[in-house]
């Protein structure tokens, strides 16, 4: 019934899009298209489902507001700093740094890179001149494989806790730690 309701909805897109030479195609062809949309929508599900890491510590939540993903050195500090700005003030947190698509890893996909906790501001934590320019080569190849960069912000009770518990649950679902929580 629900496989039948998405066919429907997606032929109508395709109708809708201008594309309604699509409909036409053979059984099989239709099934090929529908199985692409179904694989892309999975995807984009489970960028959205990793975004998810749970701790009854944890307040506000500040989601990236300003993503930095440019390949160009100089305005990709621009854009991180802006991205660290609007995190100002916001003390006591545990942040996420996360691409906009997914990594493979050790077990599964995951788009968070790293994971980390500060008493004060996340703004405070980083000095964009030194980080871009040290990790560089490292941030250029996740923008160019894995999109733009965001910076999840959540307040807690006890950050250090609530970084732990995040960690344990990353480690539970893909038997390592972020890639970037690895770079020493």
């Amino acid at each position: 019934m629900v496989i039948g309701m998405l066919k429907a909805l997606v032929y109508k897109s395709f109708y809708v899009a201008g594309m309604p030479h699509v409909t036409h195609y053979s059984h099989q062809g239709k099934a090929q298209v529908l199985e692409w949309i179904l694989s892309k929508l999975q995807k984009k599900w489970e960028v959205m489902i990793e975004n998810i890491l749970s701790c009854n510590l944890v307040g506000q939540v500040i989601n990236g507001l300003i993503p930095f993903g440019s390949e160009n050195k100089d305005e990709f500090k621009y854009q991180y700093r802006s991205s660290l700005e609007a995190t100002r003030g916001v003390t006591g947190v545990v942040y996420v740094f996360r691409s906009e698509n997914l990594i493979p890893r050790l077990k599964g996909h995951s788009n968070i890179l790293y994971i980390g906790e500060t008493k004060y501001d996340v703004w405070n934590r980083y000095n964009v001149e030194i980080d871009a320019n040290n990790y560089w080569h490292v941030y250029e190849y996740i923008v160019q494989g894995y999109g733009k960069i965001y910076i999840d912000v959540y307040q807690s009770n006890n950050h250090k806790l609530t970084e732990h518990r995040f960690l344990n649950q990353y480690f539970q679902k893909h038997k390592e730690l972020p890639p970037i929580n690895r770079r020493g």
